[in-house]
């Protein structure tokens, strides 16, 4: 795992990377090295916030859930990441976060795409309503 510290270590990181780096470090309960990167993210969030960008919010979404381990937040953004970007995996962080919240209508709402587009996924497969 800290190995996986190494490949995220860039020297101007995106947010992206940020994140997964945030995620890593949650894992290996480094909590210095953790609140130096969410120190990165929050920078990071600031300027594209100031500049009327709202680019992230998968990274946002990803760090609310498996970082801050807030659910609510999580599905709430993974919810309008959905809405802009439907890769496989914005449909899995959206049941993710609809699991973790309790959240069965999102479920459905995952489910429904799925019957409608005709789209396949192993990991998603098993999404009723």
């Amino acid at each position: 795992m800290r190995a996986a510290l190494t490949v995220v270590d860039l020297p101007a990181p995106s947010i992206g990377l940020l994140a997964r780096r945030a995620r890593i470090q949650k894992l290996l309960l480094d909590s210095r090295g953790l609140n130096v990167t969410q120190s990165q993210i929050a920078d990071l969030l600031s300027l594209a916030s100031r500049r009327g960008e709202r680019p992230h919010l998968r990274e946002e979404a990803l760090l609310a859930l498996d970082v801050e381990a807030d659910a609510a937040r999580a599905l709430q953004l993974a919810r309008a990441n959905f809405e802009q970007q439907r890769e496989t995996i914005d449909a899995r962080l959206l049941v993710r976060a609809a699991r973790a919240a309790g959240d069965l209508a999102a479920l459905a709402e995952v489910a429904r795409w799925l019957h409608e587009t005709g789209f396949e996924d192993q990991e998603l497969a098993g999404i009723r309503t």
